[in-house]
């Protein structure tokens, strides 16, 4: 695999953890498993185990995780940062998709 890879690798890994770390502050996952089911619609082991691997996630996982946050809507401050999130999310589905063109 080579360097830009690798690194596009962490950084889709980075944008997951990202998100985790926004959700549980804001109340929305109280753990790993909860974000793995609930915003990654993964089994509860998922988020867990690209971590630990260091595996890079799935574009589903990525796709999911957007989904999920773009239905959440509940407050000005909080959607300003989900916003980010969600277009955060999208460059990376993206990116991904046009590596297959």
């Amino acid at each position: 695999m080579d360097e830009e890879n690798v690194a596009r690798q962490k950084e889709d890994g980075r944008f997951i953890t990202k998100a985790y770390k926004y959700l549980r502050k804001l109340g929305y996952v109280d753990n790993q498993y909860q974000f793995s089911e609930q915003f990654l619609n993964k089994n509860k082991y998922y988020y867990g185990m690209i971590l630990c691997e260091a595996r890079h996630p799935s574009i589903d996982a990525v796709h999911n995780l957007v989904r999920n946050i773009s239905d959440l809507n509940d407050g000005l401050t909080k959607q300003l940062y989900l916003d980010r999130l969600y277009e955060e999310g999208q460059q990376i589905i993206t990116r991904r998709l046009f590596k297959y063109f």
